[in-house]
């Protein structure tokens, strides 16, 4: 495997996010994957995406940087456990996922694969000071390329599997820190199919104004489930990240780290009606367009030392209180992630903020992933 050899500064909009909670996905398959070729390609991407093969320090000059790993990462084998997926609640986290609170040190990317009963749970986490959501696609993209292509395994996955048990060599502790690891807010999904979404677009729609799949259901959930999130507040402040890749030209497509900037929405009366609703999804429509105008991203756009860096007023500072962070990840099929024999039968996608929901793309509609205050 080739390693960058050099520490991997960041920039101050990355190094904000070095405290925040890891990108999780929770992924549960009805097969055992096969861990050599996993291996095979987790190395491959690592050599296309050497960020993610570090871990977060601190420079002498008190910075914070991604420095590399002394040697390659690999996928984590844990101790088989009995699990039934319908009573999934959050602080079953810590079972499949390493790397929920991080320290120094610490790798910034980890894959995690627990046995189950009929199948494996593989747990995928990542700093959010290496990079968004979008960062995260286009590492497991590549890496399901690389697993495509991998050379043929000498033994079957379940052969694999029993090889490294009878070794006695999986992981079977938690993570240190993570053995009394509760998480401090609910997680809660809820399934959204093609027929209701198209409704909703319907019923959300104006003579001037047709909103998008996304604005739609955003100020759907908002006027529906608002309050509860919060704990009971009627006003509140969207948050909605707004991926600015292909905006500018120093920002491509491929652009690995937090290539974001948030539009803000205030609302001021959070009820449950298809007026109230139409009129929020009305204003994510023009403030993502606001924050998506190249002369606004060229002012929050900032080239120092040959290095991108993103700045945002003082007014997005996280509001415990009022905010609520909705995430797209529409057009990232993470629900098509194919581990060699069909997708994930059931994902799992943490919100990085403290209130809010992704929406996460299945087969025949959406699911929104929702967090809110335990």
């Amino acid at each position: 495997m080739i390693r960058c050899s050099a520490p991997i500064p960041l920039s101050a909009y990355d190094q904000s996010f070095g405290l925040a909670p890891s990108v999780i996905r929770v992924l549960s398959y009805r097969y055992v994957p096969d861990i050599e070729r996993f291996n095979f390609a987790l190395s491959r991407a690592f050599e296309r995406f050497p960020q993610f093969a570090t871990a977060l320090a601190r420079s002498q000059r008190g910075s914070s940087e991604l420095v590399p790993l002394e040697s390659p990462q690999r996928l984590i084998v844990r101790s088989p456990v009995i699990w039934d997926p319908d009573s999934d609640t959050a602080n079953h986290l810590p079972l499949f996922v390493t790397g929920l609170d991080l320290a120094p040190g610490d790798p910034v990317f980890t894959a995690t694969l627990t046995p189950v009963n009929g199948g494996a749970v593989i747990g995928l986490s990542m700093s959010h000071a290496v990079g968004d959501g979008y960062s995260f696609y286009l590492f497991m993209s590549y890496l399901l390329e690389q697993l495509a292509a991998a050379p043929p395994s000498r033994l079957s996955p379940e052969q694999q599997l029993d090889q490294i048990i009878q070794s006695n060599t999986p992981d079977a502790r938690i993570a240190s820190g993570q053995e009394n690891f509760r998480v401090k807010r609910e997680f809660s999904v809820i399934a959204f199919g093609r027929e209701f979404l198209d409704s909703l677009r319907a019923e959300l729609a104006t003579d001037q104004f047709v909103p998008t799949l996304n604005e739609a259901l955003t100020a759907f959930l908002v006027h529906r489930y608002g309050p509860t999130l919060l704990g009971g507040a009627t006003a509140l402040r969207l948050r909605v990240p707004v991926n600015v890749r292909n905006v500018h030209p120093n920002i491509t497509r491929t652009f690995i780290g937090n290539a974001f900037l948030e539009s803000i929405v205030p609302v001021a009366d959070v009820i449950d009606s298809p007026l109230a609703a139409r009129d929020t999804a009305r204003r994510i429509h023009e403030a993502v367009n606001s924050v998506r105008n190249p002369d606004y991203l060229s002012s929050a756009l900032h080239i120092r030392n040959d290095r991108i860096e993103l700045s945002a007023p003082d007014t997005y500072i996280f509001n415990n209180q009022t905010d609520v962070v909705s995430t797209n990840y529409a057009r990232m099929p993470v629900h098509t992630i194919d581990l060699g024999n069909g997708p994930p039968v059931r994902i799992f996608c943490a919100l990085t903020a403290p209130t809010g929901f992704v929406l996460v793309p299945t087969f025949d509609g959406l699911e929104a992933h929702m967090c809110h205050r335990a």
